[in-house]
């Protein structure tokens, strides 16, 4: 709630088990948003690139797994995500 990034975010699906869906309220397309992060070594997958028919809307929404995480990976994340422009 307190990174500067908090206000583009909206946490769906917490109650999922070992991962929940983030929302990036942001006008940018999936691509856009994959190459920003990427830019900062962060990996991500977007819900549209588990879509069966080959297509990927853009849904601004990220599918995040935490099973297994690291909790200084963690930290190193949120502190990349911090750094990036969002508008």
């Amino acid at each position: 709630q307190n990174a500067p990034f908090a206000k583009y975010i909206r946490i769906k699906e917490a109650d999922a088990g070992l991962h929940f869906l983030l929302e990036l309220t942001v006008q940018k397309t999936d691509v856009e948003l994959r190459e920003l992060l990427e830019k900062v070594g962060i990996r991500v997958a977007f819900l549209g690139d588990y879509r069966i028919d080959g297509t990927h809307p853009d849904t601004r929404t990220l599918v995040l797994n935490y099973s297994g995480v690291d909790p200084e990976a963690l930290a190193q994340g949120i502190r990349r995500l911090s750094a990036l422009t969002w508008d």
